[in-house]
């Protein structure tokens, strides 16, 4: 399940027993007009950590890494 963090950014999560990791994504160009817009993924998987510093360094002013925060507990 996709958890949207805004329009245009949503991460997904991954558990197992051991650790979460999570994954990002952004909808894809020219399908805004769908009822179900397509997601593309923009990363591998990552650990918490490595998410919220991947989104601070690609999206600076933009609030995401805080959002995810919020989201994932770190």
């Amino acid at each position: 399940m996709l958890i949207n963090i805004s329009e245009h950014l949503s991460v997904q999560r991954y558990r197992n027993q051991d650790h979460t990791q999570w994954i990002c994504y952004e909808p894809l160009a020219n399908t805004q007009h769908q009822k179900r817009r397509p997601w593309s993924r923009i990363t591998g998987l990552m650990s918490g950590a490595e998410m919220q510093l991947w989104l601070g360094l690609h999206y600076p002013d933009s609030g995401y890494a805080s959002s995810f925060s919020e989201i994932s507990g770190n």
